[in-house]
Formats: C-alpha cells, structure tokens, sequence
C-alpha cells in the first residue's frame, strides 16, 4: 500500500544566543576642544555593522556611539561635547550552525559609565548586549492519504506557526534644511539625536512597504554662546522586496539607528544655519505565517494486521495572538535638588518587560518604561542637565487557549513619546505603547511515514466485547480488525459513543 504524501518546507529558528561584550576605552579630549571641569551629561548607543555564519559559530561587528557634554574649566567656553566611536565584536561557537543557514543579530547598550580621569582624560565603560538569532531550512514530510480504498483512516490537523521570511537590510534617510526663523545661527552642534517617531508598515505578495518619520534634534551653542536646539521631522517611505513574503503574513519589524552624519553649512546669506542631514536606517524582518496541515495520524486495514512506522516531529503550533496599544500619562516631577527645567529638548521612552506569565485563558505582562529627559535649565554654569524617571505598567490580556508553560514571545516598543513643561514646574509625559504578543506550543506529532500490511493467522469468531473507561469506537475495530461501521450495523449504534459496561457484539472478520 502506498500513502499519498506532502513535502513541507519552512524556516525555522535554530537557536537563540546572547553575549555581553564590554567595551572599555578612554577618551582623549581633542586638542581644540579646553579642559574638563564637569561632565553634563553622557550618553552611549550601538549598531550592528556586519554579521556572518561560519561552520559551527556565528559573529557581528559593531560600533559604540558615544556624546558627551561638559561643562569646560574655561568660563567663556559655555558647553561643549565629544562625540567618540569605538568598535566592538562578538563570536560564539556552536557546532549546530552551519554557513547555509540565516542570522539575525541585533545590540542594544545595557549600561554605561564614564569617569573623568583628568582634565583630557575620559574613561569609558560600556555593555553592549548582542543578540543571535539563527535560522534554517526545515523539511517535513507528511502523509495525507492512502491509495487504498478498503483502509479505514482517521486524520488530524495542526495549526501551526511558522517562519516565512528573515531579511536584514539598510537604507539611507538624506536631507538639506535649513534652522528655523527665529532661531539664532549655529556656532557648534553639541549633540544630534535621532529617533523613529512614527512607523508604519504594508504587507504585499514579495514585497514589504515601510513608512516612517525620523525626529531630528539638534542641540547647539549660538553664535552669541547661548544654548540653543531646533527639531524637525523627516518622512520616508522605502519598498523591499522580500520573495517570500505572504500578503497574510504577521510581522516583526526592528528599525535601528546606525550611522549618523551631519554637516554644518552657511546659508545664501552667510549664516551657519543650512545643516546636512545623513542617517543609516537598519532593518531586520522576521515574518510568520499560520497554516493547517492535515496529515493521517491513525490507519488500519480491516482483515490484516498493519504495522505503522511513525516519524516523531516537534511542530510550532499556533495559540493565539495580541496586537493592543496603550496611552500612558504621567506626570513627572523633577527633584528639587536638580537645576530647574526652563526648556525640555529631548524625551526618550524605552519600554522594558520584566515578567510574562501564561496561565489559563490569559496572559500577563509586567515591566516599565524608561524614560530620559535632557533639558536646558536657568544656570549658565550648567546649562544643560538631565534625569531618568521608570514608568512601572502591568498588562493583562484575555487568550482563550492560553496554558501554562506554553512559549510566548512579546514586543514593546514605545512611539510618540513627548514631554511638556506646566506651569507648575512638572512635566506631563506621553506615549503610546505598542504591544505584539504571540503565543505558541512545541507539540510532538508522529507523522506516519510507512504502512505494512500481513494476513491474520486465523480468520476470527464473533466476540461479545464489554467497553471499559477509554475505549472508542476505534480503538475497538481497530483491535479486532474490523470496519467500525459494521460494529456499529451490527449492533444498532445510531453514532460512535461508546459508554463503559456497554455491551457489543464484534463481527468475524
């Protein structure tokens, strides 16, 4: 007998592996820039600039972008700032990767500290927390039918979740503007922040259409040596073709900052005030899509002894999915002990999940937003200061399939972050969080590979048979090598339940 299959081919993730990478260097203050009296403030990011797969190990490259500002020991001078690169790498080794597989690898700073050694010395001391995700081609064969007729078969199905597409690319946001009227011309950019405000994202068949728009802040001294920062707003839309993609595929997108390039120019008048503005954009897509597999996952031949060869196979199987956003308010108060806010020039939210529990029917989710505020204050000796306030948030979601020690995968991100200074001296902070959750379990299938048949020794009798707890319909044919629809002819059976102490009667074979 032959059985009628399906080849199935997919991707799936591999493994998933991390490593703290510590970068630790020191800062020379250059040459035209006066000695340090204090640091200001100092802050530190990352960006993955190359990644690769070798035979049994996996490794990334990137750089450690770093700004400060400081007061200098010289009073004329105002502010200024330093702004450093420093390379980092990371190699593991496993001996499950191979070179044909995908990887995905992302970074993300953990903590920085930065020490003045002296008046031109600066010590810094970064975690740089890099992320392996490495996928692969996954083939599975599955059996739908059989060629036989006289077989009697029961067949499953599966919903699973599986991978579709893993793509990483890049792609560049460049644009002229000119500081708004009203500002005052620039004598030095200090510090140039750039964040993803808005993302959006459209799905087509072997295409993915992302649109967004890139918050520029740009904080500068005055060619009268104030402190002074302009924002403004770049849209970009870009097209990728990824062939894989399913216009019904779900998908995680990770928009990350790489390098950032600005240039100074005078306008058609003279003035410092045209700037040039370059930013790499790094993107990392991983798609996934829900698909039924039907597949037999018991058969017999009526009259013959059958022996079956079963493949035991761990599939992905789909729970279920939440896609909800929250508004979060705050008011924020600053510490007495800190320099007054007069002006807020930069917010940065940044949502972190500390604990996901799965339970009956719901999912739960606990963590807090971390958010960053650099402003300018009413003292000329430290014009610029800044502090960091943790926004605790608690989440509950209804999952009807939800179970305990099932998988589930979250992603927070924070959008629209924005921080307004009142009358009253506090800020009133808002954001939208964004939250993607996907609930999964590894399920264990015997997928039927093979099917043999032989006679019986002997023909059988009639068997007077007493159901006990737990036996069906099939499971009794299927031991007595019989149809289940004549037992139930035989015995009158208007449907397949069976009830324990019931009593029938099982036909010869």
């Amino acid at each position: 007998m032959e059985l009628i299959k399906k080849n199935e081919q997919y991707i799936e993730r591999i493994l998933k592996e991390q490593e703290k990478v510590s970068v630790d260097e020191d800062i020379i203050v250059p040459d035209v820039k006066p000695d340090v009296l204090k640091v200001l403030q100092a802050d530190a990011r990352a960006c993955i600039t190359e990644s690769g797969l070798t035979n049994g190990g996996m490794y990334a490259k990137g750089k450690l972008y770093v700004n400060i500002l400081y007061i200098p020991d010289s009073e004329d001078d105002g502010i200024c700032s330093i702004n450093s690169c420093f390379d980092f790498k990371s190699k593991l080794d496993n001996p499950t990767v191979t070179q044909d597989m995908r990887l995905m690898a992302s970074c993300d700073v953990t903590k920085a500290d930065f020490t003045a050694i002296n008046s031109r010395k600066l010590s810094a001391r970064a975690c740089v927390n890099v992320c392996f995700d490495v996928f692969g081609i996954r083939e599975t064969e599955v059996s739908t039918a059989s060629d036989e007729q006289d077989f009697e078969c029961i067949n499953s199905s599966v919903e699973t979740e599986r991978i579709s597409a893993v793509e990483e690319c890049e792609f560049t946001v460049r644009e002229d503007f000119e500081i708004p009227s009203g500002k005052k011309s620039i004598d030095e950019i200090l510090k140039t922040d750039v964040r993803i405000a808005e993302r959006e994202m459209k799905v087509m068949q072997g295409k993915l259409i992302l649109k967004g728009v890139a918050a520029i802040c740009i904080l500068y001294r005055t060619d009268d040596g104030k402190i002074d920062y302009f924002d403004t707003e770049l849209p970009f839309t870009e097209v990728f073709d990824v062939y894989e993609l399913d216009e019904n595929d779900y998908c995680l997108l990770n928009l990350s900052i790489g390098d950032v390039s600005i240039e100074l120019n005078a306008d058609s008048d003279g003035d410092m005030r045209a700037v040039t503005f370059e930013c790499v954009m790094n993107v990392s897509l991983c798609s996934s899509r829900r698909s039924t597999t039907e597949y037999i996952c018991d058969c017999f031949c009526p009259g013959k002894k059958t022996k079956i060869t079963s493949n035991e196979t761990a599939v992905t199987e789909y729970v279920g999915r939440i896609n909800a956003q929250s508004t979060v308010k705050e008011p924020i108060t600053p510490d007495d002990k800190l320099p007054k806010v007069v002006k807020i020039y930069q917010t940065v939210a940044e949502s972190e999940v500390t604990s996901i529990k799965t339970s009956h029917g719901r999912v739960e989710a606990d963590g807090h937003i971390k958010v960053y505020i650099l402003y300018i204050t009413d003292n000329s000796k430290c014009p610029v200061y800044s502090f960091k306030k943790d926004i605790p948030f608690s989440y509950s979601y209804d999952c009807d399939k939800a179970e305990d020690g099932m998988c589930t995968e979250v992603c927070f991100r924070c959008e629209n972050a924005t921080a307004m200074l009142n009358s009253s001296g506090s800020i009133d902070f808002r954001c939208v969080v964004k939250q993607d959750i996907t609930v999964t379990q590894c399920r264990k299938i015997n997928f039927i590979n093979d099917i043999d048949t032989t006679e019986l020794d002997d023909e059988g009798d009639i068997v007077i048979f007493f159901v006990h707890d737990g036996d069906t319909l099939w499971s009794t044919a299927k031991k007595y090598s019989v149809k289940p629809s004549d037992i139930m002819e035989l015995n009158g059976m208007e449907n397949d339940v069976l009830m324990p102490g019931q009593k029938l009667i099982i036909p010869c074979r």
